[in-house]
């Protein structure tokens, strides 16, 4: 039985909008995110990682060193197809259409989720935790970026 999604993830469709470029200037954050992921995941290593939400797959990079298989899970075809320029030399990296409240993975199929700087755009989130829980191993790990 397929679920039907409600909500609308599109904000970053818009074609006035590159998200890559919303990057520029920005590289102190991206590595404060690599940094505190680094250290959160030290010496540990995944069968299968998703990054949920995760634009046009920045991080699906850094996660590919702690997990056999990563996917990018982006309800944006936008992101996607500016991941797919960017993870052109990462073609292992899966890149998927999807929303986190709709995830498409089998119950128990993630042992590494991340979601990072997605919270602000669900203003009701029950209905994505529970898809979080549902997706997650019982000795999984989320990392939830608010």
């Amino acid at each position: 039985m397929t679920k039907k999604t409600t909500k609308k993830a599109d904000q970053y469709n818009d074609p006035s909008h590159n998200y890559l470029h919303y990057w520029d200037g920005r590289d102190y954050e991206h590595a404060a995110e690599e940094l505190a992921i680094t250290r959160l995941l030290k010496g540990k290593h995944f069968k299968h990682a998703a990054d949920i939400g995760g634009g046009y797959g920045r991080l699906c990079v850094l996660l590919k060193e702690y997990a056999d298989e990563v996917t990018l899970a982006e309800p944006s075809q936008q992101q996607l197809d500016i991941a797919r320029e960017f993870l052109k030399d990462h073609p292992e990296v899966n890149r998927k259409l999807m929303k986190a409240d709709d995830l498409k993975f089998k119950k128990g199929e993630l042992d590494l989720i991340t979601m990072i700087r997605v919270m602000h755009h669900l203003p009701d989130p029950a209905t994505e935790f529970s898809e979080l829980a549902r997706v997650l191993s019982d000795d999984g790990y989320l990392i939830l970026e608010v």
